[in-house]
């Protein structure tokens, strides 16, 4: 969440924004053929933006008209691009055994994150910016009829109203060009934790950019505005059919807390500071600490301390981090409070999935091995109850019952839950019925 700072009330920044860049422009018709001229304002606005982030372009930038059509399939072969679909497809059933949204959740994820906003989209296989053709128009400057006023939010601030959802885009090409190399993120934590840092530093751009004009980005940024006061909500991904609770959470992650975190180091130090921030800080609990506290060490990766019976196969293993952890805990319990306090002391999970390697077996019938590692016993049974609660909320018509010291087990109809804790760590089993048995007779006494 976005807290306010002090400075010029809060109050008084944000009425000043809402009132500055909520006037919508007039409707036009759709430009076509005007490529080389949408070519020319977008390298403008890039030298702009070069200006502001103190660092050049590596190359001009290269923008084509494409309807959203053309961008949601640009999208989705980005998304495609970060792991194979065997492999997010399996993740996807050890996020449905958890309760952590659905089977399809990793996949949507990925993709809303890589179509972002609504009417210009960064294309790295380029690397070009796709702009809507009704975006950067013509009429911006002289409306959409003969003798009719530009549009309000250009004589208002000299900014026209598309200009900041393109120097958003233009920052991801920034950014594109300053990581070349970097490895696409496997996991959910560091796919979390990079785009957070991806998204917070382009909408810093965009606010500062239009604010700028005013001569108020600073009491703006001070004031920690929400960008999705801003523009009628164009910095913020559009609401789309479909989007569930556990999506919308990690978003607000994103875009929230990124933006909040991205502005507090670009405050404390510059961009240079910002910089080192993501350099630094590569997971979501690192993140939520304050980017003036040493980023917290990675830890290891707990061992899921299973040995799959024969003819199963390792076929993803994840890391969710402390964000999604505090999700998945409020999701499940209905209490956002406890999701925090179960989430809170996180330092290490590894999410593991198992699935028959048989031709034409039911990859449901795997296994999900969650092993959780905190910051002290305490940490561990926090998570714990937290967990125990949550999984008595969802399955309310099955009880779970302590099966030994530290030992839980809860019986659904195609699942069975166990839940060990062992000092720091906590491990959640789960298994369909007769794979439990056979798991259960190897490595747990009862």
């Amino acid at each position: 969440m976005i807290r306010p700072r002090a400075s010029r009330p809060v109050e008084v920044v944000a009425a000043l924004a809402v009132a500055a860049v909520s006037l919508a422009a007039p409707a036009a018709a759709q430009v076509k053929g005007a490529d080389m001229e949408l070519l020319g304002e977008v390298r403008e606005l890039a030298d702009r933006i070069a200006v502001i982030r103190q660092r050049p372009f590596a190359r001009q930038p290269v923008a084509v008209r494409a309807p959203r059509e053309f961008r949601l399939v640009a999208a989705e072969a980005r998304a495609a691009a970060g792991l194979p679909r065997a492999r997010l497809d399996a993740r996807g059933r050890a996020w449905a055994d958890l309760g952590l949204g659905g089977a399809a959740t990793p996949a949507a994820l990925r993709y809303r994150l890589a179509y972002d906003l609504e009417g210009a989209t960064f294309d790295p296989s380029g690397p070009r910016l796709l702009i809507d053709p009704e975006r950067l128009k013509p009429t911006d400057f002289f409306g959409s009829e003969a003798g009719e006023e530009p549009a309000p939010l250009l004589r208002a601030t000299g900014v026209r109203p598309d200009e900041p959802l393109v120097a958003h885009v233009l920052m991801h090409l920034h950014q594109h060009e300053r990581d070349a190399g970097r490895a696409t993120p496997a996991t959910t934590d560091e796919l979390l934790a990079r785009s957070a840092w991806s998204e917070g530093e382009a909408n810093l751009i965009a606010v500062t950019y239009l604010f700028r004009s005013m001569g108020i980005a600073g009491e703006v940024l001070e004031a920690g505005l929400d960008p999705g006061l801003v523009l009628e909500g164009a910095l913020l991904p559009p609401a789309a059919d479909g989007a569930g609770e556990t999506e919308r959470r990690l978003l607000e992650f994103v875009y929230h807390e990124g933006f909040a975190r991205a502005a507090e180091a670009q405050r404390a130090g510059g961009w240079s500071a910002l910089e080192q921030a993501i350099a630094a800080r590569h997971t979501t609990r690192a993140i939520l600490h304050a980017v003036d506290e040493a980023a917290p060490a990675p830890d290891r990766l707990p061992s899921p301390r299973l040995d799959p019976p024969p003819g199963f196969t390792l076929a993803d293993t994840d890391v969710l981090g402390e964000h999604a952890v505090g999700v998945l805990i409020a999701a499940l319990s209905g209490k956002d409070d406890l999701g925090l306090q179960a989430a809170d002391g996180w330092r290490a999970d590894g999410l593991y999935r198992w699935e028959p390697e048989r031709a034409g077996a039911d990859p449901d019938e795997g296994i999900t091995v969650w092993a959780t590692r905190w910051a002290g016993a305490q940490d561990a049974g926090d998570f714990e109850y937290g967990l125990l609660r949550g999984l008595r909320a969802r399955f309310p018509d099955h009880a779970a019952e302590a099966t030994g010291e530290g030992r839980h087990r809860l019986v659904t109809p195609d699942r069975v839950y166990r839940i060990e804790r062992d000092g720091n760590e906590v491990r959640i089993r789960v298994a369909p019925p007769a794979i439990d048995r056979r798991l259960d007779a190897v490595t747990s006494p009862g």
